[in-house]
C-alpha cells in the first residue's frame, strides 16, 4: 500500500506509526527520570498515559489498514472494465521479417519424344504448373474415348487448357463431347461443343448442348437417312434445351452460351469413300484428315 492510498484513507503507513511510538516512549521516558519542582506525579502520570494513547492508536491504525487492504488487493486482482486499457503500451520495434514457406516448384511435363504426335506450337508456360480444381462441382478435366461404328474407328478427347486451372479460382472444363450411333451401327454421330468463356455456366451449356444433339440426330438419322437431317429444325430444338436448363438453373441464358458443331458419318461403300454431313453453329469448323495416297492425291 502507497503512501498515497493511506493519506486518501486517513491512515498513516506501518513505519510512521512505528516511529512516532518510539519518540513518544522516549519523551514520556525522558519526562518521568526528570525531577519537577511542580507536579511531578501528575506530569508522569500524563507521560505514561500518551504512551498507552500512541500505542492503542498503532494497535488500531494497523488492523484498520489490514482490514481496508484486504478488499482493495481483490479489487486490484479483478478486472477494471471501466478503465480505458491502451492498445499498445510501449513503442513497437521495427518489424521482424517471418520466414515464408518455400513455394512449390512447377513441375515441367517432359515433352513427347515420338515425332508422330502432333504439337501445336512450343505450349504454353502454364502448362508446366500444378491444376488446381474449381470452387464448384464440375465435369473432368479430361475427357476421352474410342470406339468402333462398324467399319469406322472414332476417336474423341477433350482437355482443359492449363491457363483454366493453374489459375485461382480455377476454371472447369467449358469443352464437352458426345459420340453415338444409329441402331444398326450404319451412321456414327459426333457433336462437339465450346463454351464461352465469358459465361459462367458456360460448361453447363455445352454439356447440355453436345448430349441434345447426339439424341435429336439420332431420331432424325433413322427416320430417313441424310435426306431427314434439317439443321434449322435440329438447331432449334437444342438451342431451347439449353435455355431450358439455363431457367433450371436460375441463370440467363447468356451465361450458358456455346458454340456446336455435329456430324453424321455413314458407312463406307466398297470403295471405301464415306458419306458425311456436318452442320454448326458459332466459329467451329472441321477439315477432313488425309494419309497416303489421299494425301498426295486429295479428290
Amino acid at each position: 500500500m502507497s503512501w498515497d492510498n493511506n493519506r486518501r484513507d486517513g491512515l498513516m503507513n506501518g513505519w510512521v506509526r512505528a516511529a512516532l511510538m518510539v519518540a513518544v516512549v522516549i519523551g514520556a521516558f525522558i519526562e518521568v527520570s526528570t525531577p519537577h519542582l511542580h507536579y511531578g506525579q501528575l506530569v508522569d502520570a500524563l507521560a505514561l498515559a500518551a504512551v498507552g494513547v500512541v500505542g492503542t492508536a498503532a494497535a488500531l491504525g494497523s488492523e484498520a489498514a489490514a482490514t481496508v487492504a484486504r478488499p482493495r488487493a481483490g479489487l486490484e486482482r479483478e478486472p477494471r472494465h471501466d478503465v480505458t486499457v491502451p492498445v499498445c503500451r510501449y513503442a513497437a520495434g521495427p518489424a521482424v521479417p517471418t520466414a515464408q514457406p518455400a513455394r512449390p516448384r512447377p513441375f515441367l511435363r517432359e515433352r513427347p519424344t515420338d515425332l508422330s504426335v502432333p504439337r501445336f506450337g512450343e505450349g504454353a508456360r502454364a502448362q508446366g504448373y500444378p491444376w488446381l480444381l474449381p470452387e464448384r462441382t464440375v465435369q473432368n478435366g479430361i475427357a476421352a474415348d474410342e470406339a468402333a461404328v462398324g467399319a469406322l474407328a472414332i476417336r474423341a478427347a477433350s482437355v482443359i487448357g492449363p491457363g483454366h486451372r493453374c489459375g485461382q479460382p480455377a476454371d472447369p472444363r467449358q469443352d464437352s463431347y458426345r459420340i453415338g450411333r444409329s441402331r444398326d451401327s450404319r451412321y456414327a454421330i459426333v457433336a462437339v461443343a465450346d463454351g464461352l468463356s465469358s459465361a459462367a455456366w458456360s460448361d453447363a451449356g455445352a454439356t447440355t448442348a453436345a448430349s441434345q444433339a447426339v439424341t435429336l440426330l439420332r431420331e432424325q438419322i433413322e427416320a430417313g437417312g441424310f435426306g431427314r437431317l434439317d439443321v434449322t429444325q435440329l438447331y432449334r430444338r437444342i438451342a431451347d434445351s439449353v435455355a431450358g436448363h439455363a431457367t433450371g438453373r436460375g441463370v440467363g441464358t447468356a451465361q450458358v452460351a456455346t458454340v456446336l458443331i455435329t456430324a453424321v458419318v455413314g458407312a463406307p461403300d466398297e470403295n471405301g469413300v464415306a458419306q458425311a454431313w456436318v452442320g454448326w453453329l458459332g466459329d467451329s469448323s472441321s477439315a477432313p484428315r488425309r494419309t497416303g495416297a489421299e494425301a498426295a492425291h486429295p479428290r
